[in-house]
């Protein structure tokens, strides 16, 4: 022991004060050599040391130009964490499940993508809960161009920050898999069987299928949450790039509450009780699917189309009693208030862009067409009834209030566009664009209110109403773009010549 700590203290004495006959140090840790310091000399000395500990801190955020990188090996997870778990470990990063937004220091992201292509359409949820933590080597954050931005030159000024991950080499080209069953008191449950494919060059495959009740505050046999979801990015040669995603999700939660609660009034003591039921039930379906084929060197076409469809039936019951001296037999009121609401609802949207450069210059024309849409049908019935058990009606029997509508809400709207857009170069770091386009949009809503309380349910015409409005335009664009070594600089100007039809 006390010859290695002289030996320690030499190597650091020669470290420190290195003299006119300073040696070439080595230290050997097994197989590997570190030179360590370097001084012309004829003497080379070689030490072995059992064991080298480094002590560090790798930074969490790095930034190079644009992108934000974020090392993950500064974050601790549990094993077979999902990246949802791992995001929220991230300070700055917040991520809102309720209303599917994920945010970098109160910027929106836009979507989640693997090597560069996007991942499930643009999902954010899917995104999170389908990738496992244990996959990814490094996270960037960047402002992502579209194909066809990257074609022509010229950012169109929208935003579009995503998320994006980088895979681990050993998971690159390998099928990976995972199965788990978590069953616990209270017929709590998880089981999920997932299977990851990725590879280098943005290709993956993904399919997960989910059943469980943990997202569920409520406990009962009947809650759950059933999820099927899948993506696929293949690429065929250099030419053609196809992205499809699928999401399929039913979700049921009920739930039963009781509560009591006494007033102290002046006109004497009052006691409540009410009883809440509630049953939600919501079933979605979403599927994305986009193509991008590079026909040649100078033409661009890019094809996608997403809808989705889902149906929903939300029910609440709430019965409330109002009794004195804490007695049934003193009931001052009863209520109940009943509402349901049942939706349908779907919607769609396709597009598709064609670019063709001419010249040397880089010039290039660009068309461009949209086709989009979505109805809704929503059924609302609303009950409610008080009883007045101390006021007596004309019969002598208990003052009723009793009101029982039903609502009918269609709405209804379509969209389409159409555009050419040419852009031209002035030198490597400006280039103009000039567009021209029409459009239409149409938009239909209707009210339709009944009576229930009347066996015939007359129709209730203050409360009902029904409107149109469609608008045709005709849209010139003009936008700029610079991109120096030390500015760039994107603008733009619009103008839109409507015309619109209201009906009402």
């Amino acid at each position: 022991m006390i010859i290695k700590r002289i030996l320690l203290i030499f190597i650091i004495l020669l470290l420190l004060f290195p003299t006119a006959n300073a040696t070439i140090l080595n230290l050997v840790v097994g197989d590997t050599i570190y030179p360590t310091r370097k001084h012309v000399s004829s003497l080379h000395k070689t030490i072995e040391l059992d064991e080298v500990q480094v002590i560090g801190q790798r930074k969490l955020f790095s930034i190079r130009k644009d992108t934000t990188f974020i090392n993950t090996d500064c974050l601790r997870v549990r094993k077979g964490a999902n990246l949802e778990d791992l995001i929220r470990n991230i300070p700055g990063m917040e991520y809102d499940k309720a209303n599917r937004q994920l945010s970098f220091k109160g910027k929106p992201l836009n979507g989640v993508n693997i090597n560069g292509e996007t991942f499930m359409g643009n999902d954010i949820i899917a995104a999170l809960e389908n990738m496992p933590t244990d996959a990814v080597e490094l996270l960037k954050l960047y402002d992502m161009l579209s194909a066809l931005e990257k074609m022509t030159g010229v950012d169109d000024g929208a935003d579009n920050y995503v998320l994006d991950i980088k895979t681990k080499s050993t998971y690159n080209g390998s099928l990976t898999g995972t199965l788990t069953a978590e069953h616990g008191n209270r017929d709590r449950r998880r089981d999920e069987v997932q299977g990851n494919l990725f590879n280098a060059d943005g290709e993956n495959t993904s399919l997960t299928l989910r059943s469980d009740n943990l997202s569920n505050m409520n406990i009962g046999g009947n809650n759950f949450q059933n999820i099927l979801s899948g993506n696929i990015v293949k690429k065929f040669g250099k030419k053609i790039t196809l992205n499809a995603s699928l999401s399929l999700n039913a979700f049921h939660n009920g739930s039963e509450n009781h509560d009591y609660d006494e007033q102290y009034l002046s006109s004497g003591t009052k006691y409540r009780e009410s009883m809440l039921l509630s049953l939600s039930k919501n079933h979605s379906n979403a599927a994305n699917i986009n193509l991008q084929y590079n026909i040649d060197k100078k033409t661009l076409l890019n094809i996608s189309a997403n809808g989705n469809f889902g149906r929903s039936d939300n029910l609440t019951d709430n019965t409330t009693y109002l009794y004195e001296r804490n007695t049934a037999a003193d009931t001052l009121t009863s209520g109940t208030l009943r509402n349901n609401t049942k939706s349908n609802g779907k919607n769609y949207h396709v597009s598709a862009d064609l670019t063709r450069r001419i010249g040397k210059a880089g010039a290039s024309f660009t068309v461009k067409a949209t086709l989009g849409g979505n109805s809704n049908e929503t059924n609302n019935t609303s009950l409610s009834l008080t009883k007045f058990h101390h006021l007596r009606n004309a019969v002598g029997g208990d003052s009723l209030l009793l009101r029982n509508l039903c609502q009918q809400l269609p709405t209804l709207r379509n969209e389409s566009r159409i555009s050419l857009q040419y852009t031209h170069p002035f030198g490597k770091q400006l280039k103009l664009q000039t567009g021209y386009g029409l459009h239409h949009e149409e938009d239909r809503n209707t009210s339709n209110t009944y009576d229930y309380t009347i066996p015939n349910r007359p129709y209730i015409d203050s409360l009902s109403y029904e409107n149109t409005l469609s608008i045709c335009g005709q849209e010139l664009t003009l936008r700029m773009d610079y991109k120096g070594k030390q500015w760039k600089i994107n603008s733009g100007i619009d103008v839109d010549h409507p015309t619109l039809n209201y009906e009402g």
